[in-house]
């Protein structure tokens, strides 16, 4: 239920604050502009379809590891936190 109103709430308020933003510059509230969300992250170099992805991939490892922790399993982590499994590997070696 929740991923549903989070999926929809993004566009909301990226709208929302772009009508905001305009209105405080004295624009009109119809114009273009680029700084909405998926342009700033396309700015940053991410592609089209990460940008797309992105909140449901959020979405995905937050109910993963909320999930886990209910359960009382240590989280399954991903290739995106491959660098502190390493991390925290390099500090076991380093200790033992």
């Amino acid at each position: 239920m929740t991923a549903p109103l989070i999926a929809f709430s993004i566009p909301l308020l990226d709208t929302a604050l772009a009508v905001i933003r305009r209105l405080l510059r004295g624009q009109p509230i119809c114009g273009a502009d680029r700084r909405h969300i998926h342009h700033l992250l396309l700015d940053r170099g991410l592609t089209p379809r990460r940008v797309a992805l992105l909140p449901l991939r959020r979405l995905r490892r937050r109910r993963r590891f909320r999930a886990h922790s209910q359960r009382g399993s240590a989280p399954v982590f991903g290739p995106g936190h491959r660098h502190l499994l390493r991390e925290r590997l390099d500090r076991h070696t380093a200790l033992g």
